[in-house]
């Protein structure tokens, strides 16, 4: 059975190619952003693209994990309410088969990863994940809707899939936010890369622009789909609390609500936690992100001293 490659994944690329044309015109537009609790940034295309996503993905789940949460919205341009009306109508023309149901999958969904730069002009690092999970990931894509690049992964499937244009990886540099960085991070003495998003972060491992390493919070509908590309691809995605300690582990993907990998050096923040309450899809343990020329004991060794001789990892 082959049913995540063969149909799966191919018809979520077409549901984001569908949404490309409103999503862009909201990116032109430069429609305005507001800002949850925890202060992260969310636009009408983050509501939006999580909508048609959960038509397309909901009958053949067992759950679905999406970063925003369901609301209503109203369309003031006339042309972008038609593009809308256009891909939902294209979305439900789509065909899933009902026997995708039987994988028991949980969809873990980012509608679009790097909110911040899609509001202030740097769309082109802003990305759809749609990740699959039977626990641990199993399949995702991550796609840039400005762009249009993209990369696609089912590792049991043995299935990689990319338009990305990739060059000889780049062993120096370590990929870090637009913002500022830990002691952790900088005692590293990589070249740094400032990028935003993680899905894009991971689109950039891929294209050999630099390695990934983080000891601050992203969270799961981030790291789901980028973990079962990476691991297609034959690299590693795993978290730093495990790879520092000479484990590859991953995070637990599934509905909850409490967050089912703690971490008791974690700073609890906005981004993390309600009040005392860490959030159950945050993710609390870093990350460490390499692609497979990376993905050898020589490498990863140099990797983990290279860290464990840094400042301490900040986990906030």
């Amino acid at each position: 059975m082959t049913l995540i490659s063969t149909c799966l994944l191919p018809v979520c690329l077409k549901a984001c190619r569908l949404m490309q044309p409103f999503i862009q015109r909201i990116y032109n537009a430069g429609s305005t952003t507001r800002f949850k609790e925890d202060k992260s940034a969310v636009t009408l295309a983050d509501i939006i693209v999580q909508e048609l996503l959960h038509l397309l993905l909901a009958p053949v789940t067992v759950a679905f994990i999406g970063e925003e949460s369901a609301e209503e919205y109203v369309i003031a341009d006339p042309i972008l309410a038609q593009e809308v009306a256009d891909a939902r109508l294209a979305i439900q023309a789509l065909e899933l088969p009902s026997t995708l149901r039987a994988l028991n999958l949980t969809a873990v969904i980012d509608p679009i990863d790097g909110t911040a730069e899609f509001s202030s002009g740097k769309g082109h690092e802003s990305t759809i994940c749609i990740g699959f999970a039977q626990g641990t990931p199993v399949a995702g894509l991550v796609f840039r809707p400005i762009e249009g690049t993209y990369a696609a992964g089912c590792g049991s499937e043995g299935y990689f899939n990319t338009n990305l244009v990739r060059t000889e990886l780049n062993r120096t540099n370590v990929l870090t936010s637009n913002g500022r960085i830990s002691s952790f991070i900088e005692g590293l003495g990589l070249t740094r890369i400032p990028a935003g998003g993680c899905g894009n972060k991971i689109l950039m491992v891929l294209e050999g622009r630099g390695i990934y390493v983080l000891d601050r919070g992203v969270s799961r509908w981030d790291t789901c789909a980028a973990q079962a590309i990476l691991e297609a691809e034959g690299g590693v995605l795993c978290t730093l609390t495990g790879f520092l300690a000479s484990r590859m582990e991953s995070y637990t993907y599934a509905l909850t609500d409490v967050n089912l990998d703690p971490n008791p050096l974690a700073v609890a923040g906005p981004m993390n936690s309600s009040g005392i309450r860490m959030k159950p899809y945050s993710n609390l343990c870093g990350l460490v992100a390499v692609p497979r020329e990376c993905n050898n004991s020589e490498y990863m060794e140099a990797l983990r001293t290279r860290c464990l001789s840094s400042s301490l990892p900040a986990y906030s």
